[in-house]
């Protein structure tokens, strides 16, 4: 459901509770507490109304104290919560991409014009988040990419969305082999891509969460002294990831990056 923000709150939960009503639901659950969509599921007659105990959380019939900003656990076991208080029995999620044939040969057909061969291991390296600050300065990510290729001989793949595709210069290290696959891959392409690469260095952002899902292990960077912002509460899921939590991303050095990266690669060539 994505809102038309020039239309008045009420107006857009009268017209999505009139798009469910005939739907006759039982359930509906909203994981992100807000009054257009407590509204809607209340005015589509939803029978079985769960969420959180804010933004008109009276208009729930299941509600549940809100305790995100506590970074306590991660969001996914926060979303779990809404359906355990359902009386429903809850099961440790796990993800398992399928294979894309098509797309792998055209992964790796990409990868290898930039000379990096696929039957050798690569790490792929995402510098960029939506969000400024989990933004790791640029020239470090530069100085761990040259470092990553020339100390340690390390295929490198830089990956990022076309709007990242004016920056990618910024990140890529002067007569520095370096496959850039920026703004030239499709989701299922990327999911494909991270599912061939031995370990992905990144922010906090949406390729870290799509590597954990398609079991590839993360480097994840974090800068906050906020838990609610946290990876307690929104780092990679599942074993196996690093995770490098400072108070601020200033406060990340390129050489525990580069360290971490060092032993990990030694581990799962």
């Amino acid at each position: 459901y994505m809102p038309e923000c020039s239309t008045p709150w009420w107006a857009r939960a009268w017209r999505l509770g009139r798009m469910l009503k005939p739907q006759q639901f039982d359930i509906a659950v909203v994981s992100n507490p807000s009054k257009e969509l407590h509204l809607a599921i209340w005015l589509a007659r939803i029978p079985c109304r769960v969420g959180y105990d804010r933004k008109w959380g009276w208009l729930l019939t299941h509600r549940l104290q809100d305790r995100k900003a506590l970074g306590e656990v991660h969001e996914v076991e926060y979303n779990l919560d809404l359906i355990r208080a359902l009386g429903l029995p809850v099961s440790v999620v796990s993800f398992h991409a399928p294979r894309f044939a098509s797309e792998e040969h055209e992964v790796l057909q990409l990868i290898e014009k930039q000379g990096v061969k696929p039957s050798e291991p690569f790490i792929a390296v995402h510098p960029w988040t939506s969000n400024p600050h989990k933004q790791w300065p640029v020239d470090r990510y530069r100085t761990l990419i040259r470092d990553a290729v020339g100390r340690l001989k390390i295929p490198t793949v830089v990956i990022g969305g076309v709007e990242e595709c004016w920056q990618v210069n910024a990140v890529l290290p002067m007569g520095v082999p370096v496959a850039n696959l920026v703004g030239r891959l499709t989701l299922i392409q990327l999911a494909v891509l991270l599912q061939r690469a031995r370990l992905l260095v990144s922010n906090d952002s949406g390729p870290m969460h799509l590597a954990a899902a398609v079991g590839t292990p993360t480097i994840a960077l974090f800068g906050t002294p906020d838990p609610s912002t946290g990876p307690r509460r929104w780092g990679p899921r599942g074993e196996g990831h690093t995770v490098i939590w400072k108070p601020s991303m200033e406060a990340i050095r390129v050489e525990e990056v580069f360290e971490a990266l060092k032993e990990r690669f030694a581990h799962i060539q």
